[in-house]
């Protein structure tokens, strides 16, 4: 289990819930040979499909589709819903054409089809006026091969409809292939340039739009400052009691203005996201933007864990592609800790897991364990300001990275390794660390591939196994995907 909190002192960061648009169709041609409850049956059919969904998010069910008018109608709505997945759920064998009008144009929205069926087994009775309401799989046939020659994969769940197995499915595909609709239009700040030398933490912004949708905002320090100065004492102090109130701050007496800078610090970070819809991004606290930065001078490690505690995952030194890998990690799994892949321990068959000090408070052992401290040299430097440390859990974990690799498909890779979170290793590191012990491959032969796949020297590391997600979402987006297995 993550840990609860709930920091809502401060300036709200308020995330859209996810958004699932829910078609179905159906064919009036045979209208005349059917029952008169005939539509009221299918349109009853869509509505189920769309109330096996609400424990996801926010569900729009455009009603039941029969001609091309219809379905533009139900397209129009799909558009203003701005939908992060398309559910196509065919009540019967319904033309292509009904239901492409429906998607046609919504862009990069993944979409998931239905083939779920209401008869368990044929009866011996079974007629010609049986097969039409029992027809979907026709239906889903129709539409996915119009997809599929304009180059758009869908997952198909068939099952049947009474099997609690068989919702589970298609609501687990649904679920993540909405992180690839939120992808496809996230949006990640970028707040300083990397680390002198650091090209392999670049990304090409117009290459990363081509190939997955996501866009980069380069934010100045200019405006960075105005942020900075716009925080109210007030403010930076209440959300400075929050944490106090859940965990410890090992800062006190004449220190307490470092505590107080970082906090505000945080709330400036928080004021561009807002401003800019951000989903996470990068911040590079060493220069302009902060440590250098006359007016500010404060090391941002506390700054992105409380972002990403909150759900916008940054990283630091300029570090936009494991931004993206973050940004997966932390959908898929409620957290995300960035990281390098630093030591091999061969003994414990593991790697050691360290950072500068920043983190995912939802990540920890437990709220009990979680500090906030003077960062010192912990940053490889004298840093006035603030880091994070806590213990990390026994749990299945999941390292993401993210990279353009022009061998792959879109020329970007998701690469996945699935282990296990092996702890906090007893060590005199004053951060966040951890032991990560990959699946089914010893410590040496899984770092080779791991760097024979491409992988940037950080990662993100969350919670739970998510290497089946990651492979769907990279399929969906269409970029490529190798696993460390």
């Amino acid at each position: 289990m993550n840990v609860p909190m709930d920091f809502s002192v401060g300036p709200a960061l308020c995330d859209r819930p996810t958004r699932i648009a829910v078609v179905s169709a159906y064919m009036p041609f045979f209208n005349e040979i059917m029952p008169a409850d005939h539509p009221a049956r299918m349109a009853a059919r869509g509505q189920a499909a769309a109330d096996q969904l609400t424990s996801l998010g926010e569900v729009l069910y455009t009603g039941l589709i029969d001609d091309r008018d219809s379905g533009h109608a139900a397209g129009r709505r799909i558009s203003a819903f701005d939908p992060d997945v398309v559910v196509l759920a065919p009540a019967m064998a319904a033309p292509a054409g009904y239901q492409y009008e429906a998607v046609r144009d919504i862009g990069r929205v993944p979409t998931v089809i239905l083939d779920i069926h209401a008869l368990q087994a044929i009866p011996t009775d079974y007629t010609a006026h049986s097969i039409v309401p029992n027809s979907v799989t026709v239906g889903c046939m129709m539409i996915n091969n119009v997809l599929r020659r304009q180059g758009r994969w869908s997952p198909v769940i068939t099952g049947h409809s009474g099997d609690a197995d068989t919702w589970r499915r298609a609501r687990e595909a649904i679920a993540t292939a909405a992180v690839a609709g939120r992808l496809a239009k996230a949006r990640f700040g970028v707040l300083g340039k990397p680390l002198d030398g650091y090209m392999n933490v670049e990304c090409d912004a117009g290459a990363l739009h081509m190939a997955t949708g996501a866009t980069l905002v380069d934010i100045t320090p200019e405006e960075f400052t105005e942020a900075w100065h716009g925080i109210d004492r007030a403010d930076a102090k209440a959300l400075e009691d929050a944490y106090r109130a859940q965990l410890r701050i090992e800062v006190d007496g004449d220190e307490d203005d470092e505590v107080r800078a970082s906090m505000r610090l945080a709330l400036a970070l928080q004021t561009i996201v807002k401003r800019h819809r951000l989903d996470g991004g990068t911040f590079n606290c060493r220069d302009e933007f902060s440590v250098r930065n006359p007016d500010i001078g404060v090391i941002g490690c506390l700054a992105n864990a409380h972002l990403t505690t909150h759900g916008y995952p940054f990283t630091c030194t300029g570090d936009i592609v494991t931004a993206v890998a973050m940004f997966l990690g932390k959908r898929l799994g409620g957290d995300s800790y960035y990281c390098e892949l630093d030591t091999l321990d061969y003994e414990a068959n593991a790697v050691l897991c360290a950072n500068t000090g920043e983190g995912d408070f939802r990540q920890a052992a437990s709220c009990e364990s979680c500090v906030i401290r003077r960062s010192g040299q912990e940053s490889g430097r004298n840093a006035f300001g603030c880091n994070v440390h806590y213990q990390m859990p026994d749990r299945a974990g999941t390292a993401v990275a993210f990279t353009p690799r022009a061998d792959a498909p879109g020329g970007h890779v998701i690469i996945a390794a699935q282990g296990q979170i092996a702890g906090s290793p007893k060590t005199g590191l004053n951060l966040p660390s951890m032991l990560f012990r990959f699946d089914g491959l010893g410590v040496g032969e899984a770092m080779s591939r791991w760097i024979e796949a491409g992988a940037t020297h950080h990662t993100g590391i969350s919670s739970g196994h998510h290497g089946e997600e990651l492979a769907l979402i990279a399929r969906l987006t269409g970029i490529g995907y190798e696993e460390i297995a």
